[in-house]
């Protein structure tokens, strides 16, 4: 949050959330794949 904050420009605020939002998605996909790995095998 503190970076949202000290960014004075909104383009760098949405880059940030564009960012995490990235990551989070691709984090919870893997975790979805690494989960359907150990049920199925």
């Amino acid at each position: 949050m503190h970076i949202l904050i000290s960014t004075p420009s909104q383009k760098s605020v949405g880059e940030v959330v564009r960012l995490v939002k990235t990551n989070t998605v691709r984090n919870i996909k893997q975790a979805i794949s690494r989960a359907q790995t150990i049920l199925l095998g």
